[in-house]
């Protein structure tokens, strides 16, 4: 309560036991906001603050307990693990400590990612991801790294751009508002052999939604096979051997609106990266997505899909999967083998893609559109194969 402007400041810290104790993610009204007893804040910790209208504040601390001038700092960190969901395990919301801006590439990367809001929606900040928090400003970590501390290296003072050359494919996909600049949400699906489709910790970063309805999100979803769980990602990182995922994008108001890739050099493997919409689908390699929403409130969640298609190796003769035999009779294609039904992307010869052809049966007739010297890229869920074909 400020007596002189007579107006009412909230404020709540977060119960980061209670959300390990209870295990549920809540993503409006959570119950996992406490009131501040006493009411003093403590030193390097995060706090909510919301106000009625606007209220300038002044914060007065004990002159020996700030260090403006100090050049690092160190955050002591909660750790609880009692629920077996990983997800809800060791939440803590901590403040960066500076009067400076600082590049959280320089804090302990041990226990990235970092969920910082940006006045509109929630960044998810990697492992060696530069990204600049304001002074003083607060964000939300899960503390999994072996540190009890979460410690910032003054390096972090003088921001630079160091980008890290990612040992992983990257899809790095935005959505906006066309007539609103700031309402932009990125989601990042990360795939390497060395990931797993269930949630880890420091791999993974879960979706955290912004409470303004109005800014439009983006994630994808994942069955975690380890609890039989499905869990929303804003950085999903997935072995190679997954090729499609359920995308969901949200919009909160009236407007035209853009589906982007970015940073295609971090795609190295892949050739085609495809928003399907049911029947339809867009090569976001090829060109970005644009779509309106003319509700007040839109969920686009029907039938979309984000699928990755890896550049198939132009000197494969054969299938690489022995229990996959591929033949040709009358320009048409003939699989079988398979253990489920199959897709079959079709590439020419420069690697494009020209075809895909879904829900593929044993030994049923598949046409092939093209001519020419063919390559096919065959997947299952658990089998991936790759031939040449002669269509004429």
């Amino acid at each position: 309560y400020n007596a002189a402007d007579v107006k009412n400041i909230y404020v709540r810290e977060y119960d980061a036991q209670s959300r390990d104790a209870m295990g549920n993610a809540v993503t409006n009204n959570s119950v996992y906001w406490k009131y501040v007893t006493p009411k003093v804040f403590g030193k390097n910790k995060g706090y909510i603050v919301a106000v009625d209208s606007d209220i300038t504040l002044d914060f007065i601390s004990n002159p020996t307990d700030a260090a403006p001038f100090g050049d690092t700092g160190s955050i002591g960190v909660n750790k609880y693990t009692t629920n077996p969901g990983v997800n809800h395990n060791s939440w803590n919301l901590v403040g960066q400590p500076f009067f400076s801006s600082f590049d959280l590439y320089y804090a302990t990367q041990a226990h990235a990612p970092f969920y910082y809001y940006n006045g509109f929606t929630y960044a998810a900040v990697m492992s060696f991801d530069n990204y600049e928090v304001l002074p003083y400003s607060a964000f939300f970590v899960q503390a999994h790294g072996a540190p009890a501390t979460l410690t910032y290296n003054g390096s972090g003072r003088a921001l630079r751009n160091l980008r890290s050359i990612l040992p992983f494919d990257e899809v790095d996909l935005y959505v906006k508002n066309n007539a609103i600049a700031e309402h932009v949400d990125r989601q990042r699906v990360r795939l390497s052999d060395d990931f797993s489709v269930n949630y880890e910790l420091g791999n993974d970063a879960v979706k955290m939604i912004s409470n303004d309805a109005t800014v439009p999100q983006i994630y994808s979803k994942i069955k975690d096979l380890s609890n039989n769980t499905t869990y929303s990602y804003q950085v999903n990182a997935i072995p190679t051997s997954v090729t499609e995922l359920d995308l969901v994008v949200t919009t909160g108001q009236n407007g035209t609106y853009t589906i982007e890739l970015k940073n295609t050099q971090n795609l190295p493997n892949y050739t085609s990266i495809l928003l399907v919409r049911g029947n339809e689908q867009t090569d976001l390699m090829q060109e970005s997505y644009q779509f309106v929403a003319n509700a007040g409130t839109t969920t686009v969640t029907n039938n979309w899909k984000l699928r990755m298609v890896r550049t198939v190796p132009t000197e494969v003769l054969q299938t690489n999967d022995n229990s996959i035999v591929v033949s040709t009779l009358n320009n048409d294609v003939y699989v079988s083998g398979l253990e489920s039904n199959a897709t079959i992307n079709v590439f020419d010869m420069s690697g494009k893609l020209v075809q895909v052809v879904e829900n593929v049966q044993n030994d049923t007739p598949v046409k092939i559109q093209e001519t020419g010297l063919l390559l096919l890229q065959i997947s299952t869920v658990t089998q991936h194969a790759n031939a040449k074909v002669l269509i004429k």
